[in-house]
């Protein structure tokens, strides 16, 4: 996590790798919208899919926080020392 300290470049960069890995079943557990249904057309699924980076950038904050929390999840925990 990034704490009170500025994002490393490797942190950022796994980020955005996380954040290109995301299953549709993490997004349709952590998003509200309609992400239930069958992915098709232009779905936010299919919009997330096609370039997660712009979607996260012109989400509403709440979406942003969930899919922040997804990503932080799967980041390497740093030692408490």
């Amino acid at each position: 996590t990034m704490g009170s300290k500025a994002m490393t470049l490797a942190e950022f960069s796994n980020a955005l790798r996380i954040l290109h890995s995301i299953d549709y079943d993490e997004v349709a557990h952590f998003i509200d919208r309609d992400f239930t249904t069958p992915p098709a057309g232009s779905s936010p699924w299919m919009q997330f899919r096609s370039d997660p980076v712009r979607y996260f950038l012109r989400a509403d904050d709440a979406t942003q926080a969930k899919l922040w929390a997804i990503i932080e999840a799967r980041q390497p925990k740093k030692d408490a020392a």
